[in-house]
């Protein structure tokens, strides 16, 4: 006859077991939940530029599961000697803006290469700041990476902006390259993007600013 080992059971094991194998489950499957609603790292570079009276910055964002980094950059001056064959590649775009209009892509990709131009010819200023877990604008970084581009490009046909800021958002997160650009954006026409900048430079300007103290440098905002 084969042995036969048993295990007798302490009193109260049969229910502890049960119990125990419980916890370990809900414990597993908090944090599967928890590990699946965070978003993966991503990025939101942001240039807002205004003509009349100029004003130029950048809000460079990188975002990480608990906490965000927030580069603020100023142009305080321009170099107008441009080397020729940029000065080329510029006019050559000017030159097509008639067609590069009738496509959205191509208009935001010209305007990624002027910008590149234009701030190569430039001197700024840089500052920067933490924004830590539990802070709400966390989430409106998040609202605004989920977000389509149709939520966050929509306009209101009756809309009318003069001498307004042109905005343009990159969001990248390492599988895509998203490009957004919208005109003078405010609390009806763009929530998202007006909250995410109004609320990175009300909290910068509350850490003792070096750079962008007031509104008048950041065309009202």
């Amino acid at each position: 006859m084969p042995l036969r080992y048993v295990t007798r059971a302490m009193p109260g094991m049969q229910l502890k077991l049960p119990l125990m194998r419980y916890l370990i489950l809900s414990i597993f499957l908090i944090i599967a939940e928890t590990a699946m609603g965070q978003l993966q790292d991503y990025s939101i570079d942001m240039r807002a530029v205004k003509d009349a009276p100029r004003t130029e910055y950048e809000i460079h964002i990188d975002k990480k599961i608990s906490h965000a980094s927030v580069l603020l950059i100023q142009r305080d001056s321009s170099n107008n000697q441009w080397d020729p064959r940029d000065s080329l590649i510029w006019k050559k775009i000017r030159e097509r803006e008639i067609f590069i209009k009738r496509n959205k892509e191509k208009i935001l990709q010209a305007g990624m290469i002027m910008d590149s131009l234009h701030r190569k010819y430039g001197y700024y200023s840089r500052d920067s700041i933490v924004i830590n877990q539990g802070h709400p604008m966390l989430k409106l970084m998040d609202s605004i990476y989920l977000a389509s581009d149709a939520e966050l490009e929509k306009q209101e046909n009756d809309r009318f902006v003069l001498h307004g800021t042109s905005v343009r958002l990159e969001i990248r997160d390492g599988i895509q390259t998203r490009l957004i650009g919208v005109y003078s954006p405010d609390l009806k026409s763009h929530t998202l993007i007006y909250n995410l900048m109004t609320g990175i430079l009300a909290c910068y300007r509350s850490q003792n600013p070096k750079i962008l103290k007031t509104k008048t440098e950041t065309s009202g905002y």
